[in-house]
């Protein structure tokens, strides 16, 4: 076998604990309600255009305050969390070449392959180093 049909040391190394976990998944959270109330907004404004009957209005408005308060948010934590190890933001694209190992899901960027795996399942994989991390564990090597 060929020591490029192996893999190298950086393809199988283990989890890191990410120290600001909880501003990492507040930030994946905050995308998640930003998605969402894009969607609900266009959903109620073609129902308005529509001329459906029902609560469109208010569901807009809603919409639309909560677009605003989680792009804040969303903008606020995506720029100022930080990779501990490469210093690139986890949440926020950069027009930078993505690590050879970034994660990146059919049909999805890499920031929403990012937020979907911290959400589902407490780990991502940085784009920009390739570093596997794990949210919420302490580290297993600490003394």
């Amino acid at each position: 076998m060929e020591l490029s049909q192996k893999g190298s040391r950086e393809d199988y190394q283990s989890p890191r604990s990410f120290s600001g976990s909880f501003t990492l998944f507040c930030g994946a959270v905050s995308f998640l309600s930003l998605w969402l109330c894009i969607t609900g907004g266009l959903l109620s404004i073609l129902m308005l255009l529509l001329g459906s009957a029902g609560p469109w209005k208010v569901i807009a408005l809603v919409s639309l305050l909560g677009l605003a308060a989680s792009l804040a948010v969303s903008l606020i934590i995506s720029l100022n969390t930080r990779c501990p190890l490469c210093h690139g933001p986890p949440l926020h694209n950069r027009r930078c070449r993505k690590h050879r190992l970034a994660q990146k899901w059919p049909l999805l960027t890499s920031r929403a392959t990012v937020v979907l795996s911290i959400l589902f399942k407490l780990h991502f994989r940085c784009v920009y180093c390739g570093t596997p991390f794990r949210l919420f564990k302490k580290s297993s090597t600490s003394r």
